[in-house]
């Protein structure tokens, strides 16, 4: 049996779409499920519980599914109650438990999970439970009113999403989101000098005075109705990136001193000369018509980014993608070499697989693609629309020929 303190999951572990090599026990119950962010096209491996009286998995299965592949358990149960999953419970790391649940029941039987580190719940639900024997949890999202304000208290807590904090967060935590439009400041953070990233949306006021204690902050994101205490930002100079978006009634024009390298400012307000040479300078981004930006890079001498060809590149599973931008047309071109090629497959044989792949799946739709495939090189190019489309169906044919060969 595995011990289960041996494995702990790093803050940005993620499990493949690749059912090679699972264990042939587990192989029939786990499913994959897209995950949201990046890279693009990524699924998660998940145990789905929908609700089984019996279910097929065992306790030991729930923990070896962890150990060897960072498989986590996954509740779809619309309405049933977790008393059912109270053997399974304690060899659990990874729990979320989805919108789909919307009457599940017996919340308080996650004072079993002891060994979890990283449990998601609707912050909807309209139940409670106390998760203050949980020591191990890491990350947290999910409710935060009644007894949910127990997490605050967690001594390793890293990473946290609520509605809103009541008093003080204890553990040390990394990244934190708040969703409630009541929220005005930074909540009493135990360890104020961990914070990295800080997330608050949508919020009627916010002052940003109060982050003076996060002295080690490397990006902020702040949406509001109002926002006061521009100067602060300018304090921090541990930013890297800055999102900021609101009225103020303040001079915006201090935020040409902000420390950040990358920054959106949503400010209702036109910037000023100072900000405006800040902003081209650094290449931030505001809320401003193309016209609007275009007028200010040429008043200051320089020519608009959205005038000038740009590139962008990405590694998918079967090959690169490549996007191409400039001022009158906007395509992307998918690449893939000898070396990413499966034995026995020319780059032309695998054109016209992917062609009739696409035909028979969107024949509707009219997905134009030009194609320059040589025997050991396979290159199309489309539309950015048809970028996932194309993708898929190359990585989909490449599996197939791997499988009979």
């Amino acid at each position: 049996m595995v011990d289960p303190a041996s494995v702990r999951v790093s803050a940005d572990d993620v499990s493949t779409d690749r059912s090679y090599g699972l264990d042939e026990q587990l192989l029939p119950f786990v499913e994959w499920f897209p995950t949201e962010g990046w890279p693009l096209f990524t699924r998660r491996g998940w145990l789905v519980w929908r609700g089984e009286k019996r279910w097929g998995v065992t306790p030991e299965m729930v923990e070896r599914a962890w150990a060897m592949y960072r498989i986590g358990v996954r509740v779809s149960a619309p309405s049933s109650d977790l008393a059912a999953l109270r053997e399974h419970l304690p060899r659990m790391r990874l729990l979320e438990i989805g919108y789909e649940a919307e009457q599940l029941k017996g919340f308080n039987e996650l004072r079993r999970a002891r060994m979890l580190e990283v449990l998601e719940i609707n912050p909807e639900t309209g139940e409670e439970a106390d998760l203050s024997r949980l020591w191990r949890l890491r990350r947290y999202r999910g409710p935060s009113h009644g007894s949910w304000q127990s997490v605050m208290a967690l001594p390793q807590l890293e990473r946290l999403d609520v509605d809103h904090v009541c008093g003080t967060v204890v553990g040390p935590v990394r990244d934190l989101a708040l969703r409630s439009r009541t929220t005005s400041q930074l909540p009493e953070l135990g360890q104020p000098a961990k914070l990295r990233e800080l997330t608050v949306s949508p919020t009627r006021h916010f002052d940003l005075e109060s982050l003076a204690p996060a002295v080690g902050l490397n990006v902020l994101t702040v949406t509001a109705a109002h926002l006061v205490g521009l100067k602060a930002l300018v304090q921090i100079r541990t930013l890297t990136e800055v999102t900021i978006e609101g009225r103020t009634d303040e001079d915006i024009e201090v935020l040409a001193d902000l420390p950040a390298a990358e920054a959106i400012l949503i400010l209702k307000q036109r910037p000023g000369p100072r900000l405006t040479a800040a902003i081209i300078d650094r290449g931030w981004s505001v809320f401003a018509s193309d016209a609007q930006e275009r007028a200010a890079y040429k008043a200051a001498g320089r020519v608009y980014p959205g005038d000038l060809p740009q590139h962008h590149a990405w590694s998918e599973e079967a090959g690169d993608v490549h996007w191409h931008f400039g001022p009158r047309h906007a395509t992307a071109t998918f690449v893939s070499t000898a070396d990413d090629l499966p034995p026995g497959l020319s780059g032309i044989e695998a054109e016209q697989i992917i062609r009739e792949r696409l035909h028979s799946r969107y024949s509707d739709e009219k997905i134009t693609i030009e194609g320059t495939s040589t025997s050991d090189r396979l290159q199309l190019t489309f539309s950015l629309a048809d970028v996932a489309i194309v993708s898929e169906a190359a990585a989909a044919v490449f599996a197939e020929h791997h499988r009979r060969n």
